[in-house]
């Protein structure tokens, strides 16, 4: 199903410090999710972030430095991007506070300068976004769904788990699982993930190594010389991960079955992107259409899948942004981008269903981005204004130097003015701009069409991904009772 992404919450565990810890094949570095933050939010998605991740991840702190120019700042307080909190608030100072008693990049930054005035900001954002933030379920302790599941992974066959683990991975997982289910906190569960990632360095390396002593290391290269059993490890808490985000997306979607605080969000739905689909799917519906389908109404399923590549819109790696990114908040603001957007999202869902031809959805598009290339073109790099200032030289001035000597040198002249004075070269330094960033959001759609061997272009972006299913998750938690801690307090 192509989901209804503006008015559900979809989970984000790409912000996740342990996924920065451990990543997946794929790295992730600032560049990727600024990438995919702006990505949901031209597709004007709610996004759900557990507020840990905000304070532990080292790669999300610059962001908070200065929540008026960045994009975290800017998503959250447009309530693009939405806090999970235990007891429905945050205080983001404070998270950074505590870990700067055994991270030394936050340590740096508590006893920095700036920090009293940063302090005075994260405080204010953690107030101003409280409208916004979706509590932890009172009555589900959260370490124990996460164990549940790993206990279900335990539990798959060997078929059903080639989706999260190649086959010579099993032994290990099992013998691992032996060490946390006997090593885990009962009933409290706490830290249940942590204890997870010190059975995986027992297991392999034969002692516990501490997560802070992999996080200072920056890269999976350096991770890897300086400890022989990381790669091994890390396929194990990729495990662990999934399993990780799955839990907080099913908690969250139980709180908004039963708080009733998030008014504006759909109770009914609830999504997550991963890859654990195929291994659970009494709990995660599928990408495809209904087995009933036909196969004729299959093939045309498949064959609007393709063609939706070159319908949706993304960011290419090479298209980088700075430090100022005010122009998310204009994705929502700026009325004709804001409608037209509206547009282009209904003309998607009319065109995936079939009641819309490629023409005319490529029409909605083609306006949609029209709108987009401009406020996008506001917040790329100053390097690549001087490279398309270079490139307008190699254009325009090269060929008519060749050809009337004095006017080129005019010319020449002319371009070497600083961008923002030249009122000649700003005009076209910024249709070059537009152009190019015309250009990069139909890049990753024509590659995806072009490649029979690529994910969907759909799936990639995360529109086209099956919801939390409530009868399975329901079934989960109704064995789940609420952590002792809310027990004795209540």
């Amino acid at each position: 199903m192509f989901t209804d992404f503006r008015n559900r919450l979809t989970y984000f565990g790409t912000l996740d410090d342990v996924v920065y810890r451990y990543p997946w094949q794929r790295p992730i570095d600032v560049s990727s999710i600024q990438h995919q933050l702006i990505t949901s939010a031209i597709y004007d998605k709610k996004i759900l972030i557990n507020d840990g991740y905000l304070v532990a991840n080292p790669q999300l702190l610059g962001d908070l430095e200065d929540i008026d120019r960045s994009l975290i700042g800017n998503l959250m307080m447009t309530g693009a991007a939405r806090l999970f909190a235990r007891g429905g608030k945050s205080n983001l100072a404070e998270g950074i506070e505590k870990q700067a008693g055994k991270v030394r990049t936050h340590s740096r930054i508590v006893q920095g300068k700036r920090w009293r005035v940063m302090r005075d900001d994260l405080e204010f954002l953690s107030k101003e976004v409280g409208q916004y933030t979706v509590p932890w379920p009172a009555d589900k302790n959260m370490g124990e769904i996460f164990y549940r599941l790993m206990e279900r992974v335990r539990a798959l066959s060997a078929a059903g788990r080639v989706s999260l683990m190649l086959p010579d991975q099993f032994r290990d997982f099992d013998a691992i699982f032996s060490l946390f289910d006997k090593n885990i906190g009962r009933p409290d569960f706490d830290g249940a993930r942590t204890v997870w990632e010190d059975q995986c360095w027992i297991y392999f390396s034969g002692a516990p190594v501490t997560p802070e002593s992999v996080s200072d290391l920056n890269s999976v290269k350096k991770r890897e010389v300086e400890f022989e059993a990381y790669d091994r490890v890390r396929a194990m808490m990729n495990i662990a991960n999934e399993m990780y985000h799955l839990a907080y997306t099913i908690a969250a979607y139980h709180t908004l079955q039963t708080d009733g605080s998030a008014t504006d969000i759909d109770p009914t739905t609830m999504g997550i992107s991963s890859s654990v689909i195929t291994a659970l799917p009494d709990l995660l519906g599928p990408e495809a259409e209904a087995e009933e389908a036909t196969q004729r109404e299959a093939f045309e399923h498949r064959q609007r899948l393709e063609l939706l590549n070159q319908l949706l819109i993304a960011i290419p790696p090479d298209l980088k942004f700075r430090d100022d990114f005010f122009f998310v908040t204009r994705l929502k603001t700026n009325g004709e981008c804001r409608r037209s957007r509206s547009e282009y999202l209904e003309a998607l869902r009319l065109f995936v269903e079939g009641r819309l031809g490629f023409g005319d959805a490529s029409k909605v598009r083609s306006e949609y981005v029209r709108h987009l290339k401009k406020l996008l073109s506001l917040g790329l790099e100053a390097n690549f204004l001087e490279y398309f200032a270079s490139r307008a030289i190699d254009m325009f001035v090269i060929p008519f130097d060749m050809m009337h000597g004095g006017l080129g040198t005019t010319l020449g002249k002319m371009f070497l003015l600083p961008i923002g004075v030249d009122r000649v070269k700003n005009l076209l330094v910024e249709r070059l701009m537009e152009a190019r960033v015309d250009a990069a959001l139909a890049q990753a759609g024509v590659e995806a069409t072009q490649d029979a061997r690529a994910v969907p272009l759909a799936r990639r972006l995360g529109l086209y991904l099956g919801p939390i299913k409530t009868g399975g998750s329901e079934k989960l938690l109704s064995g789940i009772s609420p952590h002792p801690a809310t027990k004795a307090v209540a």
